[in-house]
């Protein structure tokens, strides 16, 4: 006789059994320990319901994949269809033999079938490809998107992150080796003004003379932007005619010497 999960009192069960109930909320449980016939494991009817959840779901998923299509009559038309084939190609052969162009024959279908193989392995390799470039290009974005943040921390604009990064994106790459690289629309490195590749640090610095509204500290949408101003409208730029102070190019090419060129290639001066 199979032993009750929950009892109100010890006395409904055998004397020999009692020690085998523990007591909880006024009455006496069955220990968890314990296998009672006729029960199953919490864990492996939740393991039960898990798997047969994802039945269910394969079955309408296929269900509704061939709705409409009758098993019968598709497992009909499949075998007329290759028995039509065997057919013809048996007449093929007998033809084939008897104008002694059995050879000819062979040939074709060996031709035929290293055809379709070669489409096959084509279809699977464009597939890869495809699917090659789509990582590669999404590894790209994070990859320009991390540095891009990295060298820019704590300065950008509140509302300004997703602008800065399409603008980013539109111009760096990864190089074979990983490495961002920058180009124009004709896929020419682009420089700085010394000559030297830019690099995502120099292009932040240069965004920042260029468009200081996208970071911290500038006066918005009408911050300062020519020659005779400072990055981000920190200043005059000493670099610039109206405002050419050689102490303070001294100092920025000291402390800043990127910041000093961006400074002199926007007002013309080449260092």
């Amino acid at each position: 006789m199979a032993l009750k999960r929950t009892v109100e009192t010890l006395e409904a069960v055998g004397e020999k059994f009692r020690a085998l109930y523990e007591p909880k909320d006024g009455k006496f449980v069955l220990s968890s320990e314990i296998e009672v016939e006729g029960t199953v494991d919490k864990s492996k009817l939740d393991e039960f319901r898990t798997n047969n959840v994802a039945l269910l779901k394969e079955r309408d998923e296929l269900k509704a994949q061939y709705a409409g299509v009758d098993p019968v009559k598709y497992a009909e038309l499949s075998a007329l269809a290759q028995k039509a084939k065997a057919d013809a190609d048996a007449a093929q052969e007998a033809a084939a033999k008897k104008a002694g162009e059995w050879d000819k024959l062979m040939t074709q279908r060996t031709k035929e079938q290293a055809d379709a193989a070669k489409a096959e392995y084509q279809a699977k390799l464009d597939a890869q490809t495809l699917e090659n470039k789509t990582l590669r290009t999404n590894l790209e974005k994070l990859a320009v998107e991390q540095a891009i943040l990295t060298a820019a921390a704590g300065t950008i604009a509140d509302t300004a992150s997703e602008d800065i990064l399409s603008r980013a994106r539109s111009i760096f790459s990864l190089d074979a080796s990983g490495n961002p690289v920058a180009k124009g629309p004709d896929g020419q490195l682009l420089s700085t003004a010394d000559g030297s590749p830019l690099t995502i640090k120099a292009w932040v610095e240069l965004m920042k003379v260029k468009a200081p509204h996208l970071f911290k500290g500038s006066s918005g949408g009408g911050a300062t932007n020519n020659a005779n101003s400072g990055a981000g409208g920190e200043g005059p730029n000493p670099f610039a005619k109206a405002t050419w102070n050689l102490t303070q190019q001294g100092k920025l090419l000291k402390t800043n010497s990127d910041k000093a060129r961006q400074l002199a290639s926007l007002a013309g001066v080449k260092l």
